[in-house]
């Protein structure tokens, strides 16, 4: 339990700094120090790096939130994610975790390499005009999001 209580407080200050990467750490951590199976580490990570994304999510809700690229990939991706759960369910366990290694692999050099873009693809054109600035929020403010 002390190593599940680890996972929480580390996957949280990541989600927390840096607004992902959640289940890169979960699922390793949940199989090799918590000793789950993947079948049972996957569904664990997303319900954990659900809820803790969220929990990250309110004290920067003021930010700003890009909706149309929101919807664009949450429509696209409901239905890529339980496509790839059934696919999931096909697969060793082994090959799974293989698959996995190497998209992180692949994800990490991708961020370490320099590109020459300025907008990604799915920019939705420069931004509108800026709205005023907010009254600076009390510490509740920040911590609650309100």
């Amino acid at each position: 339990m002390i190593a599940a209580l680890a996972l929480g407080l580390f996957v949280g200050v990541v989600l927390g700094v840096v607004g992902g990467g959640g289940s890169i750490i979960a699922v390793p951590a949940l199989v090799y120090g918590v000793g789950m199976s993947p079948a049972q580490a996957i569904p664990t990570s997303l319900l954990v790096v659900g809820v803790s994304s969220l929990a990250a999510l309110i004290p920067r809700f003021r930010e700003g939130i890009n909706w149309p690229v929101v919807l664009l990939v949450g429509a696209a991706g409901i239905p890529a994610a339980w496509g790839g759960t059934a696919i999931g369910r096909l697969l060793d366990p082994n090959i799974l975790m293989l698959a996995f290694a190497a998209l992180m692999v692949i994800a990490g050099i991708r961020m370490l390499t320099r590109t020459r873009e300025t907008e990604g693809s799915c920019s939705t054109g420069p931004p509108g005009p800026s709205a005023p600035a907010p009254p600076k929020p009390s510490a509740w403010d920040s911590w609650w999001g309100s």
